[in-house]
C-alpha cells in the first residue's frame, strides 16, 4: 500500500491538485456574493484574488500552486501556472487589494458577523484570509526564482498591511474564537507565527507568544467529545495544540498537552481520533468535513512530532493521522467546485509539509 506521501505525489493526484488550482484561480463564477457589490464583477473588486469562489480560497490556492512549483521537479503544468499567477499577482492588482482592508486607524470590529466581512473594513477576511496572505509571503520569501521574487515584491505592501492589522488585533488582547471554521483563531495564529519567525517579524512573534500564554496556556481537560461540529473544517482542540507547539518548548508543551487532552485514545477523545464519514461530498457544508479529516491529520502529525518518542499519546496520534489523511486525500476526487473543489486541494498540499519523512 502506498504511504500518504506517495499517495499525494502520485501522478493522478498531482494532476488533480494542479487542475483544481489552475481552474480555480482563473474562474470568476460562481462567486461569493458577500465580497463585491451588484455593480462590480469579481475581478474588478479583487483583481488579484477574484477566483476560487471566495477571497481566502483564491489566496491559498495561489500558495498551493506556488508550493507545487517550488517542490515538484518538472511539473508538466509549470508554464501554465506561471502564466496564470503572473497575470494575477501584478504590483497594480495587489496594490488595489489593499483598499479592501479599510483605512489606517480604522478600528477592527470585535466580532464580525461573517468570517469574510464586507470589503472596505479592516476585519475583512479576519483571521483566516489574513493568515493565508502571510503563508503566501512565507512561501515566496526564500525562493530563488525570478518569477517568485517578483511576486514576493509585489505582495509586500499587502503583507505589510496584514501584519499591521494582525498586530493591532493581538495588542487588543481579545479572547480567541474557538469555533471549527473560518473564525477560529488558533488555526490562523499558527500560520501567522510561521510568517513572523521565518520573515524576521520579531514584534509580531512576541505578540503571538504573549497571546498564546495569556489565552491558551491555562486550558485543561478540553471537551474533545463535543467535536466535530456539523460543518467544521478544523478541530478547535487540535489547532490550539498546534499553535502551542510554537509558543512552548517541547518539554513544557508535552506537560501542557497532557493536561489539555489527557488520556488520548480513551473514551473522551474517541470522536476526535475517528475520521469523519462524509455522506455528501457535493454539499458545501458537509464537504467541510473532508477538510476536517485533512486538517486533523496535519495537526496530529505536528503535535506528535513535538511529543517524546515514548509517549503513548504520540503513537495514538500518528495512527489516527494516517487514517484521517487517507480519507481526506481521496476526497479531492469527489466534490464539485462549489463544495470542496475550490479549496480542498490547498489542505492536501499543506498536509505534505507535516507528514514524517517515512510517512
Amino acid at each position: 500500500m502506498e504511504n500518504i506521501r506517495q499517495q499525494i505525489l502520485s501522478p493522478s493526484t498531482l494532476d488533480r491538485l494542479v487542475t483544481l488550482g489552475l481552474h480555480g484561480i482563473q474562474r470568476e463564477y460562481p462567486n461569493s456574493l458577500e465580497r463585491f457589490s451588484e455593480k462590480q464583477k469579481p475581478h474588478e473588486a479583487h483583481p488579484a484574488f477574484y477566483g476560487c469562489y471566495d477571497w481566502h480560497s483564491a489566496v491559498h490556492t495561489h500558495w498551493m500552486l506556488i508550493r507545487l512549483l517550488k517542490t515538484i521537479a518538472k511539473l508538466p503544468e509549470a508554464e501554465a501556472i506561471r502564466k496564470a499567477i503572473n497575470a494575477n499577482l501584478t504590483a497594480q492588482n495587489l496594490q488595489r487589494e489593499i483598499a479592501n482592508f479599510g483605512h489606517p486607524g480604522q478600528p477592527i470590529p470585535a466580532e464580525p458577523h461573517l468570517a469574510f466581512s464586507k470589503p472596505g473594513q479592516p476585519a475583512f477576511e479576519r483571521p483566516y484570509g489574513w493568515a493565508w496572505v502571510l503563508q503566501l509571503a512565507v512561501e515566496l520569501s526564500d525562493w530563488d526564482d525570478p518569477d517568485g521574487q517578483e511576486w514576493a515584491a509585489n505582495l509586500q505592501p499587502l503583507t505589510r498591511k496584514i501584519t499591521e492589522l494582525y498586530s493591532q488585533f493581538l495588542r487588543e488582547n481579545r479572547p480567541p474564537n474557538r469555533e471549527g471554521q473560518h473564525r477560529n483563531d488558533a488555526f490562523s495564529l499558527s500560520l501567522a507565527f510561521d510568517y513572523a519567525r521565518k520573515c524576521g517579524q520579531g514584534e509580531l512573534e512576541q505578540l503571538l507568544v504573549r497571546y498564546g500564554r495569556t489565552h491558551y496556556f491555562g486550558d485543561t481537560n478540553y471537551p474533545a467529545h463535543a467535536e466535530p461540529g456539523p460543518a467544521d473544517f478544523c478541530s478547535p482542540a487540535l489547532t490550539e495544540a498546534v499553535f502551542m507547539t510554537r509558543v512552548l518548548a517541547p518539554q513544557p508543551f508535552a506537560e501542557w498537552f497532557e493536561n489539555f487532552l489527557p488520556e488520548i485514545g480513551g473514551e473522551e477523545t474517541a470522536s476526535l481520533l475517528q475520521p469523519v464519514r462524509v455522506t455528501d461530498h457535493n454539499d458545501p457544508y458537509l464537504s467541510h468535513l473532508d477538510g476536517l479529516n485533512v486538517s486533523r491529520a496535519w495537526c496530529m502529525y505536528r503535535v506528535a512530532a513535538t511529543l517524546p518518542q515514548a509517549s503513548a499519546s504520540r503513537a495514538a496520534l500518528l495512527r489516527s493521522a494516517e487514517e484521517h489523511a487517507r480519507d481526506g486525500v481521496s476526497a479531492i476526487f469527489a466534490g464539485n467546485f462549489s463544495s470542496s473543489g475550490h479549496w480542498l486541494s490547498t489542505f492536501v498540499v499543506y498536509l505534505l509539509g507535516a507528514i514524517p519523512e517515512n510517512g
